[in-house]
This record gives C-alpha cells, sequence and structure tokens, in this order.
C-alpha cells in the first residue's frame, strides 16, 4: 500500500498572493505513511522531492516538499507558521481535496 495523501497546499508566494511571472511553484503536502514505513519505523519525515539545491529556481520549478501526518502535528504543535499556514489556506490553493481525517 502506499502513501495516502491528507492534504496537498500550493504554498510560497502563491499563497500569500506575491508571485509574479518569475515565481516557481511551491506544494506542500501532508502524508499518511505506507504500511512498510510504519513498520519498519521510518516516520516523522519530511521530504523535497526533486528538489534541485545547486542553482536558483525559475518559473519552471515546483518546489514539493512532503510531511508525514507525525511530522506535520508536531509542526503544528509548536506553532509553525508553515504547518499554520497549509491548515488555514484558502480551498481554491488545494491540488486535492482534503481528506476527512
Amino acid at each position: 500500500m502506499s502513501q495516502i495523501c491528507l492534504a496537498r497546499v500550493t504554498y510560497g508566494s502563491h499563497l500569500f498572493g506575491t508571485n509574479n511571472e518569475k515565481s516557481d511553484l511551491d506544494i506542500k503536502s501532508v502524508m499518511v505513511p505506507s504500511v512498510r514505513e510504519i513498520l519498519l519505523g521510518e516516520v516523522n519525515w519530511s521530504r523535497a522531492i526533486d528538489a534541485d539545491y545547486s542553482r536558483a529556481n525559475t518559473a519552471d520549478d515546483v518546489d514539493d516538499e512532503r510531511h508525514d501526518l507525525l511530522r506535520f502535528m508536531h509542526l503544528l504543535a509548536a506553532g509553525q507558521p508553515m504547518a499554520l499556514e497549509m491548515l488555514f489556506a484558502p480551498d481554491h490553493l488545494h491540488l486535492v481535496d482534503p481528506d476527512p481525517i
């Protein structure tokens, strides 16, 4: 069984309304780890997918960061702005319908 996406939100300049034609796309997701990851104790992670930190981003780039549910809950409990901003992102910036969980 693969990971389940609980929420996938457009983030960064698009969330704050400061994007322009040169802005990259930032996406943040909250995932339920796979059964394999849970059984092997590979939870409590944050991952950047296909990130290239060797250069500055361009308008063609997509920064895709995924957090497992446990990590996301820790970020919320700590009052981390990123987690709170995801929680209260407007509906039109959700790339998938939020899971009822």
